[in-house]
C-alpha cells in the first residue's frame, strides 16, 4: 500500500518538476521567481515529504530522476533561458537531505 502512495505522490511532484522546468526555459526571471516562491517549491517540498514518510528510498530514486530531468541529457542538457536553475538544483538537493522540507514555507 505504501508503494502506491508513493508512486500517486511521485505524480504530483512531477507535475512541479515540470513548472521548474518550464520557468527554466521561460524568457521571464522575475515572473520565475515568483511562482518558484510562491507556489512550485512550497507545493513540492510538501509533497516529496509526504513521499518520504511513505517509502523512503523510493523518494531517494525519484529525487534522482527529479535532478536529473531538470539537467537534461549530457548530450543535450537544458536551456537555462531565467537563469534560475542552479537555484532550483540547489533546492532539489536541499530537499533531499531534508534542509529544505516543508516547514520552512509554513506547512
Amino acid at each position: 500500500m505504501d508503494w502506491f502512495l508513493a508512486a500517486g505522490l511521485e505524480r504530483c511532484a512531477s507535475e512541479f518538476v515540470n513548472k521548474m522546468l518550464e520557468i527554466v526555459e521561460s524568457d521571464d526571471p522575475e515572473e520565475g521567481e515568483m511562482l518558484l516562491i510562491m507556489s512550485v517549491f512550497p507545493s513540492f517540498s510538501d509533497i516529496f515529504e509526504q513521499m518520504r514518510r511513505s517509502d523512503c528510498e523510493y523518494a531517494k530514486h525519484s529525487m534522482g530522476h527529479f535532478i536529473q530531468y531538470m539537467k537534461g541529457p549530457k548530450n543535450r542538457p537544458t536551456v537555462d533561458h531565467s537563469g534560475l536553475l542552479p537555484v532550483i538544483l540547489g533546492f532539489l538537493e536541499d530537499v533531499a537531505k531534508g534542509k529544505q522540507g516543508a516547514s520552512a514555507f509554513g506547512f
